[in-house]
């Protein structure tokens, strides 16, 4: 599409140009010079702001993804309240060692057996005894 400007809008835009010994003279102009460098000093500035700014984003953000990895290995952990809940279902050890100290050896519960008189047999030897000094 073609545009076409009329000869008014030109001449019009071609006078709001400056000329070229206005340019120069505007631009050996001191008081120009420490415009554009305060225009410059300005922008470093806001550069470096932005730069520190972005830089302090992205070291938040690495430390957003540290913490979010290590809350996910956590995850994987035992919750700690689980873990009380656990260790609340375990014997503690005084009482593991009283309720052994209570228990019976079975090898000494079986030499006890073997060893252990029938009931009628001691009855009996009771009695012989009785007979015996009854006898006497």
């Amino acid at each position: 599409m073609d545009e076409k400007v009329s000869n008014d809008e030109l001449n019009l835009k071609l006078n709001s140009k400056i000329s070229y010994d206005d340019a120069k003279s505007l631009i050996s102009n001191d008081h120009f010079k420490n415009d554009v460098k305060n225009d410059l000093n300005n922008f470093k500035v806001k550069i470096d702001t932005l730069e520190s700014n972005l830089m302090k984003i992205k070291s938040e953000q690495l430390q957003k993804s540290e913490v979010d990895k290590i809350f996910g290995k956590l995850d994987n952990f035992v919750k700690v309240n689980d873990f009380n809940e656990l260790l609340e279902l375990k014997a503690n050890k005084q009482a593991v060692n009283n309720a052994l100290n209570r228990k019976v050896n079975k090898s000494d519960l079986d030499v006890i057996l073997l060893n252990k008189a029938d009931s009628s047999s001691v009855e009996e030897l009771v009695n012989m005894t009785k007979t015996k000094v009854s006898q006497d």
